[in-house]
């Protein structure tokens, strides 16, 4: 069964298309975002930062790398919001997320490189079609079933670290394995370094 939160005054049976997010200006207004998110289990976050710290030091980045339970692939953004994020905002996900019926799967991390924009120093999984692409495909399916808008995802990476000093070049690593068994749905408070889980969903064996 998924944990998930319950929340008053809602109709599963009604759910409404969501009201479109009006951007504020300036990406420094936001303090909440949703998302959903598949994390890595402990094991394998601490397999993953090993690799990481010796590419740290092999580029010479002086910041630290992310915490082990922070590690995380976003599966799909649905809102940045400046107040608190709206009750019917989150239900809607939570019932598009109850409705995935996918097998768990094995995703491979091949690539190492930085974003220039935000400065996240990445692993990155670069195949056009994998398990992973077909999982995000459904929920993406769901979420619109639920009223969110369609919207396009972007190459699957995991963060270790930002740096706005220190940029790296899209390179091949070895290829760092680990199985999903469960995604979950994330309100994270923007510049507090918390993510709240709302929700998690175990995938099929």
């Amino acid at each position: 069964m998924p944990s998930q939160l319950n929340l008053p005054g809602f109709d599963p049976e009604a759910a409404r298309p969501v009201k479109p997010l009006v951007r504020p200006q300036g990406i420094h207004s936001f303090k909440h975002k949703l998302f959903f998110a598949i994390f890595p289990a402990p094991e394998d976050a601490r397999r993953i930062l090993q690799r990481a710290e010796s590419l740290r030091q092999q580029h010479r980045f002086t910041e630290e790398l992310i915490e082990a339970e922070r590690l995380h692939i976003t599966l799909q953004v649905l809102g940045d919001y400046v107040e608190q994020i709206p009750v019917q905002h989150i239900e809607a996900a939570l019932q598009a997320a109850a409705r995935i019926r996918t097998p768990s799967f094995a995703l491979e991390l091949d690539h190492a490189l930085s974003f220039q924009g935000s400065g996240a120093f990445v692993f990155s999984d670069k195949k056009r079609e994998s398990p992973f692409a077909t999982f995000r495909r459904n929920l993406v399916q769901e979420l619109t079933r639920q009223g969110f808008p369609p919207h396009p995802g972007g190459t699957p990476h995991m963060t270790l670290l930002y740096s706005h000093h220190h940029l790296i070049a899209e390179a091949a690593i070895r290829p760092l394995h680990f199985h999903v068994k469960d995604f979950a749905l994330i309100h994270s408070h923007t510049g507090k370094h918390w993510h709240e889980e709302l929700g998690r969903w175990n995938l099929s064996v």
